[in-house]
């Protein structure tokens, strides 16, 4: 059963929405369990990590549970092996012996701020931008957000950044973009990677880290996520070196065709942590081509007189405020920036040494 979305959405956030061709629909939500379609026997709570919640400022549990955990207990849905390892994280690559560790991020769950972590966003948003266009494979997405990295064990090394756009079935290589757009410079950034007695990595605070997003693989529509004061915590590495966090047969329902209710079970358990901030100057310079606002306008869900960018004072400042200063590093304060978490899963892919995308390459600078 599935309703419409109406009622507590901001009219930035659908305007976004439909900017990324999607409709708008999510499923009703319901804590309690259903018989699936095949006679399977009931989901059942997962039991597992706790619902993702932090304040700002705050990072999530690396393998908090976005979803309610409420997974199939008898997997009746098969993919096929060109689809990747089910048994890791769809991996079509093999990391398996080697030092420099390529992925490509699979799933992104924002933790904060609501404006981000809203489900249309999550759902209709990120997830259809970073799950591959190959249906066959439970993934209906359109490939078209790819933040990759290589972790270098050897030296403790970690390079991430933004990808431009490949084949969207997720088979082929990815490039590091090294250019700049719309004003930013979008570029891979090297940091120094710390390793606990777990074995869990984390990374130095990155001070500036420009992701970008093609919409709708379009190259002339890019979205820059303009993080700052970057840190990744708690990187759990498989053993094999395929996958940070998983994926999970018991996330694609049955009852519906194998598809995934993220809100029932999510396909991909993470296994990362991430948190930075995002300053409002910087969001009301990034253009939403196809809704016509800047970025400020879907953190704040407020807009000023020109009906695109935030609202301005008599002066030009903005007169919109954040929950995090960027000038303290602190919550609260100037105000002047909005904190972003979010935990995230990675499944290895092929990263090209010597692109030839004029996007990839430091002449396009």
């Amino acid at each position: 059963m599935r309703k419409a979305i109406g009622h507590g959405v901001s009219f930035a956030v659908m305007a976004l929405v439909g900017a990324f061709g999607v409709a708008v629909v999510a499923c009703a939500s319901s804590s309690s369990s259903s018989s699936t379609a095949s006679g399977c026997s009931t989901p059942a709570a997962d039991g597992g990590a706790a619902p993702c919640s932090v304040q700002p400022g705050g990072y999530p549990a690396a393998d908090c549970e976005a979803s309610r955990g409420e997974c199939e207990v008898c997997a009746t849905c098969t993919l096929a092996s060109s689809c990747g390892n089910t048994n890791e994280c769809l991996n079509t690559v093999d990391n398996t012996g080697k030092t420099k560790l390529a992925l490509r991020v699979r799933r992104l769950n924002i933790a904060s701020p609501p404006s981000l972590k809203d489900i249309i966003v999550q759902r209709t948003i990120l997830n259809k931008a970073m799950d591959l266009a190959n249906p066959t494979c439970s993934e209906r997405g359109d490939g078209s957000f790819n933040w990759i990295m290589q972790i270098d064990t050897a030296n403790n090394r970690l390079i991430t950044g933004g990808a431009a756009p490949a084949d969207v079935t997720g088979n082929g290589s990815y490039c590091f973009v090294r250019t700049k757009l719309n004003g930013f410079d979008a570029a891979p950034i090297d940091v120094k990677l710390t390793k606990d007695a777990q074995g869990r990595y984390a990374t130095e605070t990155v001070p500036v880290l420009n992701v970008p997003i093609f919409v709708q693989n379009k190259r002339d529509n890019v979205i820059i996520l303009p993080l700052r004061g970057v840190t990744v915590r708690d990187i759990t590495v498989s053993p094999s070196g395929n996958c940070i966090g998983g994926f999970r047969i018991g996330g694609l329902d049955s009852a519906l065709s194998c598809k995934e209710d993220d809100t029932s079970c999510s396909k991909w358990t993470t296994g990362a942590s991430l948190g930075g901030f995002v300053s409002l100057e910087d969001a009301d310079k990034i253009d939403i081509v196809d809704i016509g606002k800047t970025l400020c306008t879907v953190l704040t869900s407020k807009t000023g007189a020109d009906n695109k960018s935030c609202p301005k004072t008599a002066a030009g400042a903005l007169d919109v405020q954040g929950d995090y200063c960027s000038t303290t590093n602190s919550v609260g304060g100037c105000r002047d920036s909005f904190w972003i978490s979010a935990t995230f899963a990675a499944s290895a892919t092929s990263i090209d040494p010597n692109p030839t995308d004029a996007f990839c390459t430091p002449a396009a600078q």
